[in-house]
């Protein structure tokens, strides 16, 4: 084998692929009976050569050698793609011609060469290998993950490590201990955040490792945030190990958890906002718990106001416990599902769940270079994220909105029913779809928010109910957080709107907990919706069961206070225990 001839093909390619200027390929109506006498540049056809002309163009032979047909082929060179469809726009107008378009590039439907591909069945299930033909990610799109920090030395991760350009000093794209200075060069407020930040500084939690305080090294000392950047965005083509999701991304490291994996929720909103500062548009928090964090729910909202694609796993509880940050409106909620597509026995599910991923038995990272078989909704949310990634990649113009729209507009439906249903929301993530048609559309419920009280009517329904093929909307209510019937509040709306008031509903059922359901309808019979839950209480507080007891938060002895408040009177299984003291976070 000639391997001099080999390289240069190979160069050859990826030179025409990257760099090659514009090119026309047109074909005459019929060979001209002047050819033989045309002289070069010119077709023989008057009124094309003399577009031509004074275009001051060349038109060159297709084929030099061939039969008559193919004779009538030529191409035209151009320095600008503004150029090559100016001259499009001239030639198309023309009789003489059968045929004028720019010359189209054709991609390899080759599969990647990582050895533990087949192994990673998620990826033909979301149909990853034929939406690779259309889009493999942008190193521009940082996805950012709020975890137990990454293995940046790992070597299927370490080259699509998000760098800080503005800490890079040699500005190389890769961490060099050279980088690190002791000055904060980009002026963030982080000193030699190179390649993100540890937020963790958890002294009360008894733990190991690094904890105590913040710092510029976000390596990870337990796994779990390892094997999630695996799923988004490990190495592709590379002959080691596997492939993520969107394998030309880049990861922001942002670790918020311990080497056990608790994380205090200041560490996580300030991680939230570092994403915010540092541009990334998407986050992906594969964590959670069944309390409302009132910090996380701030920070979240601001980074809704900012646009930014907000990715959450839905917990492993296997129940219809509303989870957060996967509960809030801002965020799409995933759950998870197994390799029969069926939903995964830990997953989380309910009205909060906007579509399901496979999130059981999925080959990624794990520390020291090494790989293992991971399960949870933490696994299942990244897949996600990184189509979330994808489509950025393809229109960074898109809102976050809208990515939320094709995401649950292009899913597989699944589990026997034919629109949305309590387990798998909407269905199971397409990335081929989500890719090759965007259907953007907007449907939610921004008033009540879930979980909002109320002790009169009437109620204003506000949100956005808009499709590019949008029929008619229309709103219900169910008794329970996963109502078995549904009682129509309004029908049949014509008219779409966008973060406007759906419907002013005075005649409200009695005290108790309900859920309400915005329902699109679209031209083509599918449907979409959103749903939330919200309470009725005419009836007031009432504390009981509470205790003292001492606990020691940082250098300070205190008193926590733990009671029940009934939210519901009149419904008394309706609960909720009310705890003064700093939450930890559980991950999924």
């Amino acid at each position: 084998m000639n391997y001099k001839n080999s390289t240069v093909l190979v160069l050859l390619l990826f030179l025409s692929h990257s760099f090659a200027a514009p090119t026309l390929l047109f074909k005459v109506q019929e060979t001209p009976l002047a050819k033989k006498h045309t002289v070069w540049g010119r077709t023989g056809v008057n009124r094309v050569d003399q577009v031509l002309q004074r275009l001051q163009k060349n038109a060159v032979p297709l084929f030099t050698q061939a039969d008559e047909n193919l004779q009538r082929w030529y191409q035209i060179y151009f320095s600008s793609a503004d150029s090559a469809e100016h001259t499009l726009e001239v030639l198309a107008g023309l009789p003489d011609l059968e045929y004028a378009d720019l010359n189209r590039a054709f991609r390899l439907h080759d599969r990647p060469d990582d050895p533990r591909l087949d192994e990673q069945w998620a990826l033909s299930r979301v149909q990853a290998f034929d939406a690779w033909d259309i889009e493999q990610g942008d190193a521009a799109i940082p996805i950012a993950i709020i975890d137990t920090g990454v293995d940046y030395k790992h070597k299927d991760l370490e080259a699509n490590i998000w760098i800080n350009p503005g800490e890079d000093l040699n500005g190389n794209g890769v961490f060099d201990l050279t980088d690190l200075n002791g000055i904060d060069d980009d002026g963030n407020g982080y000193i030699d955040d190179v390649m993100g930040w540890d937020f963790t500084d958890a002294p009360n939690y008894p733990d190991g490792g690094d904890y105590l305080e913040r710092d510029h090294d976000p390596m990870d000392e337990h796994g779990h945030g390892t094997g999630v950047a695996g799923i988004v965005a490990a190495v592709s083509d590379n002959q080691i190990g596997i492939s993520g999701l969107a394998p030309n991304c880049r990861i922001m490291n942002l670790r918020a958890f311990t080497a056990n994996g608790y994380g205090e929720e200041d560490d996580v909103a300030s991680a939230v906002l570092y994403a915010i500062e540092n541009d990334a548009r998407i986050i992906n928090m594969s964590f959670g718990d069944v309390f409302v964090s009132r910090v996380l729910d701030d920070v979240i909202e601001y980074a809704r106001k900012k646009d930014i694609i907000m990715v959450a796993s839905a917990g492993n509880s296997s129940s219809d416990d509303v989870h957060y940050p996967s509960g809030f409106n801002a965020t799409i909620s995933v759950g998870s599902t197994d390799e029969s597509d069926q939903l995964s026995g830990f997953s989380n599910y309910g009205s909060t769940i906007d579509l399901v991923a496979p999130g059981s038995d999925i080959l990624s990272t794990d520390l020291n270079d090494g790989y293992r078989f991971w399960n949870g909704t933490s696994f299942s949310c990244p897949y996600v994220s990184a189509a979330a990634a994808l489509l950025l990649s393809r229109n960074t113009a898109l809102a976050a909105e809208s990515i939320r729209g094709i995401l649950v507009n292009s899913t597989d439906l699944i589990g026997g029913t034919d629109a949305w249903n309590p387990l798998f929301g909407s269905g199971r993530l397409n990335v081929l779809q989500a890719l090759s048609k965007p259907v953007q559309s907007i449907v939610r419920i921004t008033e009540p928010a879930l979980d909002q009280g109320f002790a009169t009517g009437p109620l204003m329904i506000r949100g956005s109910a808009w499709s590019p093929s949008f029929s008619e909307y229309s709103l219900y209510w169910g008794t329970g957080f996963n109502p078995d019937a549904w009682n129509p509040i309004i029908k049949g709306v014509t008219t779409p709107l966008i973060d406007s008031v759906l419907y002013v509903w005075d005649h409200l059922p009695k005290d108790g907990e309900y859920t309400l359901s915005l329902r699109v309808q679209n031209r083509d019979g599918a449907e979409e919706r959103h749903q939330t839950r919200f309470f009725l209480d005419s009836t007031p507080p009432v504390i009981s069961e509470t205790a003292l007891f001492p606990m020691i938060d940082g250098p300070n002895r205190v008193i926590c206070l733990n009671f029940i408040q009934m939210i519901c009177a009149k419904e008394p299984s309706i609960t909720a225990r009310l705890v003064r003291m700093m939450h930890g976070i559980r991950r999924n």
